[in-house]
């Protein structure tokens, strides 16, 4: 097996090892990570990473089987901190320098008030289901709209219990949160995480596609899928779908400086859009691969890929095109560093390499 199909496995292509039906022993042994803690890693910065975000000045890092790791030297030395979980952490963010975010498989929420040291859980797939029916329930009690459609969703969240993941996750400040995954999973929370509630059926997704990727432009909040979903919501409006010409998954969104709304999927498949998001069109690459992560780094947006690669956008060019540098294992998401670099992590942990003095 490739490396790239490895890394798929990993961070991108959940479904497979989500609709697998376990025997007993397996069964019992997944149901250990909701109750047993991260294990300690002998050398956790080589360990498989998925996310990485800035906390402050300190770097938060997650990955496999719970695991944590923070480093407060700009990523050269890292240490492990205690998660309750030993599920697989997809991504993490921090608002503000104390308050943060991790999500994960098995519908696993877990939240931090002081900078990442300490983690507690704040919500679980199986607690997920239970409020998602008990608020169906409240709904169809008022008269809301196709109540049966979503008391049946959340009777079948019930039968399947905590198998699901959460794969992306934002915070627009310290209380208004989104959180988004697999089979189209979508929580909200206005509270810090104090209570987080279903939004699955205020979205127009209906074959349940995944959901893998969130990014924010002022009060614009978009979300992107499998199957060329787009979402778009303004303010306090609902999703609407976007069209794009486009029936592939989409890993990755981004907000250029400019304004411009980029897409990446697989095989180097990245769209952008020049309005606001009325018309995307196909963006000319080099040798990109699935897309893993788009962020913005000292005014440029860049793109992270399966190849190991790091790629620029370039709006008056409408292109994207690979970054010098040596070739690296799959990265799964990277950060800028304020001495130039950029911090990547990715199936064989932390890594940096050049970013500004990069030539573009």
């Amino acid at each position: 097996m490739s490396i790239p199909e490895i890394f798929r496995r990993v961070r991108l292509t959940v479904a497979v090892a989500l609709t697998a039906v376990a025997v007993p022993a397996v069964a019992a042994e997944v149901a250990d990570t909701l109750l047993s803690p991260a294990m300690i890693v002998a050398h956790p910065a080589q360990a498989v990473l998925l996310g990485v975000a800035r906390a402050g000045s300190r770097l938060v890092a997650v990955g496999e089987h719970g695991l944590v790791l923070l480093s407060d030297d700009d990523g050269r030395g890292w240490r492990q901190a205690p998660t309750p979980v030993g599920v697989t952490l997809t991504a993490v963010t921090f608002p503000s320098s104390r308050t943060g975010w991790a999500v994960g498989h098995r519908g696993v929420i877990l939240h931090s008030a002081d900078g990442g040291e300490s983690w507690s859980r704040q919500l679980d797939g199986a607690q997920f289901a239970a409020q998602a029916q008990r608020q169906a329930a409240l709904n169809m009690a008022a008269g809301a709209s196709s109540p049966g459609r979503a008391l049946a969703d959340a009777d079948l969240l019930v039968r399947d219990g905590a198998d699901k993941a959460f794969l992306a996750v934002d915070f627009t400040d310290d209380r208004h949160g989104l959180a988004v995954g697999a089979y189209g999973l979508c929580a909200r929370t206005g509270d810090g995480g104090e209570h987080w509630v279903s939004c699955m059926t205020q979205l127009p997704n209906p074959k349940a596609a995944h959901l893998y990727a969130i990014a924010r432009s002022g009060s614009v909040t978009w979300i992107a899928g499998e199957q060329g979903l787009l979402l778009r919501s303004a303010g306090d409006e609902p999703f609407l779908p976007v069209p794009v010409s486009y029936g592939g998954t989409f890993f990755c969104l981004g907000i250029a400086g400019n304004g411009d709304v980029l897409l990446g999927g697989l095989r180097g498949n990245a769209f952008a859009s020049t309005d606001g998001g009325s018309v995307f069109k196909r963006l000319d690459v080099g040798r990109v691969g699935s897309c893993a992560a788009m962020r913005s780094a000292d005014g440029r947006l860049l793109a992270a890929d399966d190849l190991g690669q790091i790629s620029r956008y370039d709006p008056a060019l409408h292109a994207l095109s690979v970054l010098p540098g040596p070739p690296q294992a799959p990265l799964s998401d990277f950060i800028s560093l304020p001495r130039g670099e950029l911090l990547t992590v990715g199936v064989r942990g932390v890594s940096v390499r050049p970013g500004r003095s990069a030539p573009l």
